[in-house]
């Protein structure tokens, strides 16, 4: 079982905002129906994310290689996007509260 954990910042105010991308990934993971995939969207603000993050680690006891993070990143084009695995955050507010 993989845990998708999309942050990004609660409300409407925010919805549509390229900083909740992370939120409109699971959005799609939950539209496709994806198997084996547990998607789940922060519900405190982008800085606020590692607390949001343990907590949910804690309650599906998994192991840290089953933890994605899905979340915007300045660095890359909008529309684009890059997996990485074992690297931190540069300037993330949101990740380095993870981290």
């Amino acid at each position: 079982m993989k845990l998708v954990i999309g942050i990004g910042n609660p409300g409407k105010k925010y919805e549509d905002n390229r900083h909740n991308v992370g939120h409109m990934v699971v959005d799609e993971l939950r539209r496709k129906k994806a198997v084996g995939i547990i998607s789940e969207k922060s519900n405190v603000f982008m800085n606020e994310s590692g607390k949001f993050v343990s907590k949910l680690v804690n309650k599906h006891t998994l192991e840290k290689i089953n933890l994605h993070i899905a979340h915007d990143d300045l660095d890359i084009p909008l529309g684009k996007y890059k997996i990485q695995k074992g690297k931190g955050p540069k300037d993330h507010k949101g990740l380095n509260s993870i981290y």
